[in-house]
């Protein structure tokens, strides 16, 4: 891979999504003013397991919203073909992207970890695991996000599955109301999220237990995640 060509790419790619202004709102203005809404309202003892959902909604943004659009709008743009025929290999927009995704999702993690633990005094009880935990919720969730935008057949189906998935995981999955909160039918709709499972593992990692049901919550995310992205590659569109 060429470095100085990587390196240009990402500095075009970086101020596109800044002006797009979209990763800046929901990405990381968002999950800063739920965290202090959330610090204000939220008694301290549970703090801690809301803050490790509320660091949950860049990834959320991102790999819902963020990875499957940009992937659909390229391949309308007809602009991964154009890569293919220029000295510009594709594959390294898209890890441009990739790189870029992670950087905000990152970024925005210190911002709420910041305020939560200068501000509200939040602790981790380990925060090597909880950074582990973390990277492994960007695994999964963005594995998702990847399947979406690689077999959607267009931008409008697109936005309609993205949509039906984000809203819903964003409210029921912990990420802004505290999964404890929720009442019990709606705790069962909403154990069928994804997101739902990944902030339970954070949430843990947070507190420093280890849930009953956390290695075959591991398990079965980690495998789906290897399925998702293994279906991506083998169905991906230019």
């Amino acid at each position: 891979m060429n470095t100085k060509t990587f390196t240009g790419l990402f500095k075009t790619e970086l101020i596109v999504t800044v002006r797009d202004g979209n990763v800046l709102i929901f990405g990381i203005a968002l999950p800063a003013a739920i965290m202090v809404i959330i610090g204000l309202i939220i008694p301290k003892q549970e703090l801690t397991a809301s803050f490790s959902g509320v660091a949950g909604i860049a990834i959320l943004a991102t790999g819902i919203m963020g990875i499957p659009i940009t992937l659909a709008q390229y391949r309308h743009d007809g602009i991964l073909r154009q890569f293919r025929v220029t000295p510009l290999n594709p594959h390294m927009l898209l890890a441009v992207d990739a790189v870029i995704e992670v950087f905000f999702v990152l970024l925005a993690a210190l911002l709420v970890s910041g305020i939560a633990h200068f501000i509200f005094k939040v602790q981790l009880a380990s925060a090597g695991r909880f950074a582990l935990m973390y990277l492994f919720n960007i695994f999964v969730i963005f594995s998702i996000g990847t399947l979406i935008g690689a077999l959607v057949p267009d931008i409008q189906t697109c936005n309609a599955v993205t949509t039906l998935l984000y809203f819903p995981s964003l409210i029921l999955s912990g990420t802004t109301i505290p999964f404890a909160l929720l009442p019990r039918g709606l705790r069962i709709v909403a154990e069928l999220f994804p997101m739902t499972q990944t902030n339970l593992l954070l949430a843990n990692a947070a507190r420093g237990i280890t849930g009953s049901y956390d290695f075959i919550r591991f398990s079965i995310l980690a495998a789906g995640a290897v399925v998702c992205y293994a279906v991506s590659v083998k169905s991906f569109r230019w």
